[in-house]
């Protein structure tokens, strides 16, 4: 049997540190409490979002917020590039 050239197949796969899988949407996005999040405390309700990114299909998204306008807000900070639009 002839084994390709890879340096982890001699290596023990249980004693490799778990590296988790994290999402790089290439987005440059802004976040914190007021930019992307209500301010701890704030007096919100659920609003549901559909965020449409080029050159991908339209996600649904909910979030709480103060009110529709600062859902869009929130949304837009996250994904700048994106069409927002609040549904519900």
């Amino acid at each position: 049997m002839v084994r390709p050239n890879c340096p982890y197949l001699n290596l023990n796969l249980s004693l490799m540190p778990f590296t988790p899988h994290v999402w790089d949407d290439g987005t440059k996005g802004t976040y914190g409490d007021g930019i992307s999040r209500p301010v701890a405390g704030a007096n919100t309700q659920r609003y549901v979002i559909l965020v449409r990114m080029p050159h991908c299909a339209p996600v649904r998204v909910s979030t709480m917020a103060e009110n529709s306008e600062a859902a869009r807000r929130y949304m837009q900070a996250r994904w700048p590039e994106a069409t927002v639009e609040v549904v519900a």
